[in-house]
């Protein structure tokens, strides 16, 4: 009995550091990949109004705005192409907000990895398991010009049947 006392402050010390290691180890581990994205894309707006006078809403409409920011940026990496790492913060940001405006058209998830393309490819999912790339996107946009225009890509992507309708309207 004597030894009872002490062996139970040494269980409840042991216990008690163990769920402290637990909650650091939790509260250590990255945002989700939803969560990153929708950071990423409110910083979107905010650089498109500090840097480029640009007002953004997350309304399809705004991804405009996006394919303009992204014109600048092409020219700037045409005339002095960006390190690896300023490419993909370019990349992640703009791509970020093109994939939340997306979400709002229409019900979907990032994921990390893609059942298509890969690993650590970052697809927009729907729920109908359609993948959408906007990372990608806007890397091709960067890189290779006008022929890669997100907002084209996003009204064909979003827009398909009511861009059909109108056509056949004229």
């Amino acid at each position: 009995m004597r030894y009872a006392f002490p062996i139970i402050i040494i269980v409840v010390a042991a216990l008690s550091l163990m769920l402290f290691a637990c909650r650091q180890q939790r509260s250590a581990q990255p945002l989700d990949v939803n969560a990153q994205m929708a950071a990423l894309a409110h910083r979107a707006i905010q650089r498109a109004m500090q840097e480029y006078s640009k007002s953004m809403d997350y309304s399809p409409s705004s991804i405009e705005q996006v394919e303009s920011i992204l014109s600048i940026l092409h020219e700037k990496h045409r005339a002095q192409p960006f390190s690896e790492d300023e490419l993909t913060k370019e990349v992640n940001i703009w791509g970020a907000y093109i994939g939340e405006v997306a979400k709002r058209v229409r019900a979907g998830v990032w994921r990390q990895d893609s059942n298509v393309s890969g690993k650590d490819a970052m697809p927009l999912v729907h729920d109908n398991q359609n993948e959408i790339y906007p990372l990608a996107w806007v890397y091709k946009r960067i890189t290779n010009g006008p022929e890669d225009n997100v907002w084209s890509k996003f009204q064909l992507t979003y827009f398909r049947d009511e861009l059909l309708k109108e056509s056949q309207r004229k």
